[in-house]
């Protein structure tokens, strides 16, 4: 069976480079990389040398939680959809997850399961987010033009988002069920050929402009609306831990994460740092080297 790897990278493209000499030739590799970010015309020529990645563009600059996350993740799609034709299986993953089992383990897990995909997904309102998550439709987050990680953007979009809530100024909800969840997945080539010609159903797409982190809710809800809903078993294979560790919600990995990763059925584990998940990083790539 033959996989496309979709990957969303913003930082850390020694790592990059590294997650991506993780596959062999039964995987083709797709890389959208943040256009925001500097990366060097050499690291972008050692990306696209490898013979299993298919694309390694910069072609939307992305704000954290604006919707342009949400265009480079369709155009990783097609991307596949069009390159890949022979793909069964596409996996979004980001720039900084680490693949923690073998090859063949992986493979093997998806022959036995074909056609099943694989996707966190919850109903909202949701009590493990703020206001239950409609707040994030409800009120105008314009992210795409606003880069919150610079002081004068976030007071900016602070004091936008507080005078919308003090003068109740909502905007209407979708009359069909809201669903959110992580943003990764390991989807059929049939589900995302579906999101792909679909993608803009009800207007779901448009609605998601000015939309906090619309990519935590952008699938879900297309598919937990769509005829492949009993298809989908809500769990996307990812380890990840929604803490505060290192600097960062999720939490940066370290070696102290490997036995309850090995407990786990996860086949990534998110998120990582190559100086401070160092030892985690090398246990698994030595491991899954030894298994091969």
């Amino acid at each position: 069976m033959r996989h496309a790897i979709l990957i969303t990278a913003y930082t850390d493209f020694f790592h990059l480079i590294d997650l991506t000499n993780s596959f062999n030739e039964d995987f083709d590799i797709y890389i959208h990389i943040d256009k925001n970010i500097y990366v060097s015309p050499i690291c972008l020529k050692i990306l696209q040398s490898f013979p299993r990645v298919k694309s390694a563009e910069q072609v939307f600059h992305v704000n954290w939680g604006g919707r342009k996350h949400v265009d480079a993740i369709l155009w990783l799609c097609k991307q596949a959809l069009s390159l890949s034709t022979d793909a069964e299986y596409f996996h979004l993953i980001s720039g900084t997850d680490l693949l923690v089992k073998d090859l063949q383990q992986f493979c093997n897990f998806f022959d036995k399961r074909k056609g099943t995909n694989f996707l966190e997904y919850f109903l909202l309102p949701y009590q493990g987010w703020e206001s239950g998550g409609l707040n994030r439709l409800q009120y105008k987050h314009p992210l795409d033009q606003l880069n919150i990680k610079e002081l004068h953007d976030r007071n900016v979009y602070n004091r936008f988002v507080n005078w919308q809530i003090t003068s109740r100024r909502t905007r209407p909800l979708p009359n069909y069920p809201i669903y959110g969840g992580s943003s990764w997945w390991s989807l059929t080539r049939d589900t995302v050929n579906y999101i792909y010609q679909n993608y803009n159903q009800n207007g779901w797409y448009d609605r998601l402009e000015d939309t906090f982190i619309p990519e935590e809710m952008f699938i879900q809800t297309l598919l937990l609306n769509s005829p492949l809903k009993e298809s989908i078993v809500p769990y996307n294979l990812r380890y990840i831990q929604w803490e505060h560790k290192h600097g960062s919600i999720p939490a940066i990995l370290d070696e102290e994460d490997i036995p309850k990763i090995l407990h786990s059925c996860a086949l990534f584990a998110r998120k990582t740092d190559s100086r401070i998940s160092k030892k985690l990083i090398n246990y698994f790539n030595n491991n899954r080297s030894s298994n091969l």
